[in-house]
């Protein structure tokens, strides 16, 4: 009879964690404004709202294959901590000197307050006379 209620608390503890749901992942928007160090990188200052809420700096570089593919990877470092993201997105030159990096991002970790972050988003980041401006939008997992 021991072991019939050991089973039944076990058994009714198990539904009643499963009926939990798990929290739905958070939309975020990332604004970045900084200069170009190098026709392949980025330093400057981002600030997010959303699922995460911070201000702080960043460095971004990227390595461009064929087909106008950039591999993008970026460091951006909070008051909370810092957060890792990684994507692969197209370059497309608007002009001699001005371009287009858009694609899919992923947030690949992170530390502090950031530690084991990660989610998809989607990047639209431009290129002119010197300066990098732009926005990744996504989710939090």
């Amino acid at each position: 009879m021991k072991n019939l209620s050991r089973l039944a608390l076990i058994a009714a503890s198990s539904i009643l964690l499963g009926a939990v749901p798990a929290a739905p992942p958070t939309p975020f928007t990332m604004n970045f404004f900084g200069f170009t160090s190098s026709a392949t990188s980025a330093d400057g200052t981002w600030s997010a709202n959303g699922g995460i809420s911070e201000v702080g700096s960043f460095t971004m570089s990227w390595t461009v294959a064929g087909n106008q593919l950039a591999h993008l990877t970026a460091t951006l470092v909070g008051k909370q901590g810092s957060i890792t993201l990684a994507g692969a997105l197209r370059q497309v030159a608007t002009s001699a000197t001005d371009s287009e990096l858009t694609g899919p991002v992923r947030l690949t970790g992170g530390t502090g307050f950031y530690a084991g972050i990660n989610g998809p988003g989607k990047a639209a980041l431009s290129i002119s006379a010197g300066s990098l401006t732009g926005t990744i939008a996504g989710k939090v997992n």
